[in-house]
């Protein structure tokens, strides 16, 4: 059977079990399974003396899991770098070297290091040795890195030490084949960075507009080519109400989401987090404003969104819901508030934070602090339906960039034992 994968490649379905369901018409016979460590070197980091400042802050790479993307791909980037003195006190690791999170929360976590430089501790790096391509090295680790994740699955602390990792088995063929794999899938690659590069793009433009906006920079006007009033700073409480509506018995549980809003609970997170009862849940109907008190990522005062949802639902008595003057101002709240400097500048000089990282406010507190608004309804529309534009393109290139992705984890599936 041919599988046609990609518009200039042929691609022939096997049945061997020791050999990928899809393969190159070019190549045949059963591939090998071998040990990681037979394969490549696995070098597990270390941390300079933190002590030392001369150890570090040089520009060389000292590659973290928080600096290794959840899809992987080349690291370029890291929050930390280290001085030569400082790559001279750890084993440096080479361009090209697959980085493997084997320690916490992210394990499994898989990336290639775009630059020589080194790891901390909770990554084991596989350097390819001689005769085995880097590029399939790094694709057979993203393959079976859900096989190395169940092997912590009952484990309080997630951790896989070096040895269990070096042992872990991969299928290989030989040199040609691999290398024809790993180009590609290296094919796929570029086309999802183009794909997240125009996203990026759609993303600053937009971050741009919202700025322009907000300083008056960019303007609209009304229809015989006048400008609109200036904006105005305005108490929250002016422009938005609590609405204190409790759930009817028929809502759904939602939470809110710094990247997608208000999300389904069972749909998104896997069950429901909420209590047996939920009489006192307050109701959100679309165009409300929710504003969580809990810290969450880089937002460490709570976020805002606007519910963008066509029906009601409900949220934790925790979280204040709000009704906008009008659901255009609710949505430039929205988007000016998807900014985590826009958020924490707006809520850190109200808030009191408590034992153990709480927040302190009260609905009436968030309230009270000034945002400077568009007060005219027609200009108010206007913003809304421009930056609703933007959201449009970038939720567009957001299907194509998640098509590109789920594509390449069925190759993986298929292009690998």
């Amino acid at each position: 059977m041919v599988y046609r994968a990609h518009s200039n490649v042929r691609i022939i379905m096997e049945t061997n079990k020791y050999s990928p369901h899809l393969r190159f018409p070019c190549f045949s016979g059963a591939w090998t399974s071998k040990a990681i460590s037979s394969v490549g070197d696995v070098i597990t980091g270390s941390t300079p003396d933190t002590s030392v400042r001369e150890f570090y802050d040089g520009g060389i790479p000292f590659y973290s899991p928080g600096d290794i993307p959840i899809d992987g791909g080349q690291v370029y980037k890291t929050a930390k770098t280290l001085s030569e003195a400082g790559l001279c006190q750890v084993r440096a690791i080479p361009p090209g070297a697959t980085l493997f999170v084997c320690i916490g929360s992210t394990i499994g976590k898989v990336a290639q290091a775009a630059r020589r430089g080194a790891t901390n501790q909770q990554i084991n790096t596989v350097v390819a040795k001689s005769g085995v391509d880097g590029d399939f090295l790094y694709f057979a680790l993203s393959r079976i890195s859900p096989k190395i994740q169940e092997l912590t699955a009952v484990q309080a602390v997630p951790i896989v030490n070096k040895t269990t990792f070096s042992r872990e088995k991969i299928f290989v063929p030989l040199a040609g084949e691999q290398k024809k794999i790993a180009e590609f899938l290296l094919t796929i690659d570029g086309k999802i960075a183009l794909i997240e590069k125009k996203k990026a793009l759609l993303e600053e433009y937009k971050r741009g507009c919202v700025q322009g906006l907000h300083s008056q920079k960019i303007r609209f006007k009304t229809k015989d080519g006048k400008l609109y009033p200036d904006w105005k700073e305005k108490p929250l409480h002016t422009i938005l109400v609590e609405t204190k509506n409790k759930s009817d018995g028929n809502e759904p549980v939602y939470s809110v989401s710094v990247h997608k809003g208000l999300i389904n609970q069972i749909e998104h997170l896997g069950r429901s987090f909420s209590a047996a009862e939920t009489g006192h849940y307050n109701r959100v109907e679309p165009g409300d404003i929710v504003y969580t008190k809990s810290p969450t990522g880089e937002f460490p005062y709570g976020i805002v969104k606007q519910s963008r949802l066509e029906g009601n639902v409900i949220v934790s008595p925790l979280y204040g819901v709000f009704r906008p003057e009008t659901t255009w101002l609710g949505y430039w709240l929205h988007v000016y508030f998807e900014s985590f400097v826009n958020t924490n500048n707006y809520l850190k000089p109200i808030i009191q934070k408590g034992a153990k990282n709480t927040i302190n406010i009260t609905n009436n507190v968030f309230l009270s602090a000034r945002l400077m608004v568009p007060v005219v309804a027609e200009e108010q529309r206007k913003v809304a339906e421009f930056l609703s534009t933007v959201d449009r393109k970038i939720s567009l290139v957001n299907i194509e960039l998640e098509k590109a992705k789920t594509f390449k984890k069925g190759l993986l599936q298929q292009m690998f034992i």
